[in-house]
């Protein structure tokens, strides 16, 4: 189920093109994998549920700086910024796990009111009341696992935001194109840092 409403507006003989855009989106009945009694003889069952919700923006601009007879140079800039979160997953079941890394020491889940993707590890800092890192008798940190904590959430593999630009050079027949994309924010588990 998804809504969007935008503007799209030319100026200058089309030389600025912007197109702006807002949207919505719910999609239902996900294929979920949940346990199942271990009399059934099978570890697990998949189902059809949940609701996961994305929504924001998307933003191009776009100008012809040059546009003459065998030559024309154009540029566009690319914004696209999306939130999503998981609403709802099955009645009782408030955590689906989506991956593992390094063992189960860090687990991407999709869990209930954030973000599809979450990442957890029983690996943090164990913190006390005020927030501060417990330590050990030999000073050295404690990870959350050992202090009781369990699991903590240590961010999302979502990005903030991406981004893209694009140079298109034509000179006579031929085109030149170039282009350049970022994805800003999000985490990942690299083994690579890990051993």
């Amino acid at each position: 189920r998804e809504f969007e409403f935008g503007l799209d507006a030319r100026m200058f003989n089309n030389k600025i093109r912007l197109d702006v855009a807002y949207y919505k989106k719910n999609t239902f009945n996900q294929i979920l994998n949940l346990g199942a009694p271990a009399e059934s003889g099978t570890p697990s069952r998949q189902i059809n549920a949940g609701n996961i919700q994305n929504q924001g923006i998307e933003a191009v601009v776009s100008a012809t700086l040059v546009n003459k007879k065998n030559f024309e140079y154009t540029t566009t800039v690319n914004f696209t910024r999306n939130r999503n979160k998981v609403v709802d997953l099955y009645p009782g079941v408030s955590e689906v796990q989506l991956d593992l890394a390094f063992g189960a020491d860090v687990q991407s889940v999709a869990r209930v009111g954030k973000d599809y993707g979450t990442i957890i590890t029983n690996y943090a800092y164990a913190t006390n009341d005020k927030g501060e890192r417990v330590l050990n008798a030999a000073g050295q940190f404690i990870r959350s696992g050992s202090y009781g904590q369990g699991f903590k959430e240590i961010g999302t593999m979502m990005e903030s935001f991406l981004a893209s630009n694009i140079h298109e050079i034509r000179w006579k027949n031929l085109s030149f194109f170039a282009q350049f994309d970022a994805k800003i924010g999000g985490k990942m588990a690299s083994a690579t840092h890990q051993y």
